[in-house]
C-alpha cells in the first residue's frame, strides 16, 4: 500500500485501510509514493532525509504541559526507513478538553510506557535529520523541554528550542536545516485557503478520508506525509528540478507576496 494513493482523486480509503498503511510502513525502504507517479507529475525523483514527526500533548505549554503520544515516519529519497508510534505515560490526569479532542483516555495512557522510553526512542529515530511538522515550533519545543525534563540526550539542533530568543531560527549551521513546517508553507504555496488547520487543508486536497482521526499522531503524521508530498511536488513542478530542503527553509521565511518571485528566480538558478 502505498501513500501515493491519496493523489487519485477517486480514492477514499477507509480509516482500517489508513491503519493498515500505516502499520505496513514498519516494515523497511516501503515507498512514501510511487516514483513513476511522481515523476509523471514532475518528471523528477525526490532527495532527502527527513522525519515527519506529530505530538500530542496535555496542553500547549512546554514548561508545563506533557507529551502523551508521539509518532513518526523517517523518510529517506522517498522512502520510509523507520516508523513509530506510541502513546506516553506521562504521570499526570487529563484534562476533559484533552480527552475530547484526541479521544486518548486516562485508562489508555495509564497503561502506557514512561516518557524516558519512548521519547528517548524517538529521539534515536530522529538523529540529525530535518524534522517536517504542522506548526513544528509546537512540536519542537515541547519534546525539548520534555527530553531536558527526563534527561534524555538531546537531539542535535533542539537545544535551542529550549530559548525564546532563538524561537525564528530555522537551522543550525549555513548548511542543516533542522525543521521545515508544513504550516508555514501552506500559508505561502495556498495563500487562498481560508483556514491553514492540517484537518481542514488535508480535506480541502483530498489527503485523508472524511472520516479520520485527527489530533491522534499516527492519523495526523500520515496526514502531514501526504501535505510534504504535494507541497514537494508542486514545488517541484514550477522549479523543474527537485529543491533541495535548504529551498523550503528560505520558502518559509518568504514573505506570501513575494512568494511566486522568490520561486522564479530559483527556477532559474
Amino acid at each position: 500500500m502505498y501513500l501515493w494513493k491519496c493523489f487519485d482523486k477517486t480514492s477514499q480509503p477507509s480509516t482500517f485501510t489508513l491503519q493498515v498503511q500505516f502499520m505496513f510502513l514498519r516494515r523497511s525502504h516501503r515507498p512514501l509514493f510511487r516514483f513513476a507517479a511522481f515523476r509523471s507529475l514532475t518528471g523528477h525523483k525526490p532527495v532527502y532525509d527527513i522525519v515527519i514527526l506529530d505530538v500530542e500533548a496535555t496542553g500547549t505549554s512546554p514548561s508545563s504541559d506533557k507529551v502523551i503520544e508521539v509518532a513518526a515516519l523517517k523518510i529517506k529519497d522517498g522512502y520510509t526507513t523507520e516508523q513509530y508510534s506510541c502513546l506516553i505515560n506521562p504521570g499526570t490526569k487529563l484534562s476533559e478538553d484533552i480527552v475530547n479532542l484526541t479521544k486518548i483516555t486516562q485508562e489508555m495512557i495509564t497503561r502506557a510506557p514512561k516518557p524516558e522510553t519512548t521519547l528517548g526512542r524517538l529521539a534515536s529515530i530522529i538523529g540529525d535529520s530535518t524534522v517536517v511538522a504542522h506548526n513544528a515550533q509546537y512540536d519542537l519545543k515541547i519534546l525539548a523541554a520534555e527530553f531536558r525534563r527526563n534527561n534524555i540526550p538531546m537531539v542535535p539542533g533542539f537545544k535551542k528550542y529550549l530559548d525564546e530568543s532563538e524561537q525564528n531560527k530555522f537551522i543550525i549551521g549555513d548548511d542543516q536545516v533542522t525543521h521545515i513546517c508544513t504550516l508555514a508553507l501552506s500559508r505561502r504555496l495556498y495563500p487562498d485557503l481560508d483556514t491553514h488547520r492540517l484537518s481542514d487543508i488535508t480535506e480541502k486536497f483530498n489527503l485523508l478520508p472524511p472520516n479520520a482521526h485527527h489530533h491522534r499522531a499516527g492519523s495526523d503524521t500520515i496526514g502531514t506525509a501526504r501535505l510534504w508530498v504535494k507541497m514537494y511536488a508542486d514545488v517541484t513542478k514550477k522549479l523543474g528540478f527537485c529543491p533541495p530542503l535548504k529551498f523550503f527553509e528560505e520558502l518559509m521565511e518568504t514573505k506570501a507576496k513575494d512568494v511566486e518571485k522568490f520561486i522564479k528566480t530559483r527556477s532559474k538558478q
